[in-house]
């Protein structure tokens, strides 16, 4: 440290130096900016004009957003304590070999080395039709009903940007993931909060978990642009059941302006025989205003490769495609090549069951009996 300040001060000496070889050097400082925000000093001399903020308030929709999150202070505190960190949805085993090998196929594959479509690469568009079009009981079309975004935590923005404005509701199920908040946050919505409820003041399983239908219409109104529906939950696990979806069809057909946008990350992690059920499923109306999110880092143990996409009905997916081109353009190639390759080899047989997607529900449930028979 002595050293890099001896090195600093020589070349604030160096600067103050050149700088005296001007006779004449003037200074003097702006008052507010235009927009009202920042001073600044604008420093003239040697013929160059600098400018130094000295003042800097950051907007009103990302105002709060450096204070620290509960991952910033758990996960290191998970690491320096040796911990099992259960708090966030990443695993601590690998991948499937058959995706590393998709992975290591896609990186030799000059054909995608270069930017894919702002929509997604045709192979995993292909791909991802393939998944949903039995899941959501129709013909799902990769060029009109399917985004890929650089994870779903990109789709959770680009939904909330595409379709909220400022003063807009937004109603979350409470408690929520937190990327939820600062999306509605950075569009200038306001979030409105209907939280689960429990019959037991000690819950013994997310099952018994629900939402107050009267709670959930209260929350509502002709303001209400959009609701964050996430079944399984995070971050409690409940899976909202066929007749709990249909109920709350029923409160939203009383209100045609909200959207709502379904995140199903975690559509393979259910327990105990409980079945994911698809929002945009649930009755055959509400697909014209759901836009269902998933991912594959969370079903192929693989988040750093933050991959997502969003689907839904066209005229919604448009909006969505219209902002991400002005954002990243595209996501990687090469990962969405990878991850076509892994989505089909996912549907074979593996490990002793019909598909990949039923082997790693089942583990998932193994794991969490041996978790619970260590607690006992």
């Amino acid at each position: 440290m002595p050293a890099i300040r001896n090195l600093l001060g020589v070349v604030r000496k160096s600067a103050i130096s050149m700088a005296g070889v001007q006779k004449k050097r003037t200074a003097f400082v702006s008052g507010m900016s235009t927009n009202g925000i920042s001073k600044s000093i604008v420093h003239r001399g040697a013929g160059v004009a600098t400018q130094e903020i000295a003042e800097d308030v950051p907007p009103r929709r990302t105002s709060g957003l450096n204070k620290p999150t509960v991952w910033t202070e758990f996960t290191p505190l998970a690491r320096a304590t040796s911990a099992i960190n259960l708090g966030q949805g990443f695993p601590d085993w690998p991948p499937p070999a058959f995706v590393a090998r998709a992975a290591a196929d896609a990186f030799q594959n000059p054909q995608v080395s270069m930017y894919a479509s702002t929509r997604g690469n045709p192979r995993l568009l292909e791909a991802i039709t393939r998944k949903h079009s039995s899941q959501l009981n129709r013909k799902i079309e990769g060029t009109a009903n399917v985004l890929v975004t650089v994870g779903a935590s990109e789709g959770i923005f680009l939904a909330v940007q595409s379709f909220v404005e400022e003063g807009d509701e937004v109603v979350v199920i409470e408690p929520a993931f937190d990327l939820y908040f600062s999306s509605i946050q950075m569009a200038n919505g306001v979030a409105r909060y209907v939280p689960l409820r429990s019959k037991s003041k000690q819950p013994s399983s997310s099952s018994e978990l629900h939402i107050d239908m009267d709670e959930l219409e209260s929350a509502l109104s002709q303001k209400t642009k959009l609701m964050i529906l996430n079944s399984p939950h995070n971050p409690t696990g409940k899976v909202f059941t066929q007749d709990e979806m249909q109920q709350i069809a029923r409160v939203l057909r009383k209100y045609p302006r909200c959207l709502v946008l379904s995140d199903e990350v975690y559509e393979h992690l259910t327990f105990d025989g409980a079945k994911h059920v698809p929002f945009a499923a649930t009755e055959t109306d509400m697909w014209d205003r759901t836009i269902s999110l998933y991912t594959f880092g969370k079903t192929f143990c693989a988040t750093g490769w933050k991959l997502g996409w969003a689907v839904g009905p066209s005229t919604l997916m448009q909006r969505m495609v219209n902002i991400q081109q002005h954002i990243v353009f595209c996501v990687s190639n090469p990962i969405q090549e990878a991850a076509a390759e892994a989505l089909e080899a996912a549907e074979n047989p593996f490990e002793g069951f019909s598909s990949y997607y039923e082997y790693v529900t089942d583990m998932f449930n193994k794991k969490k009996d041996k978790l619970l028979n260590i607690l006992r």
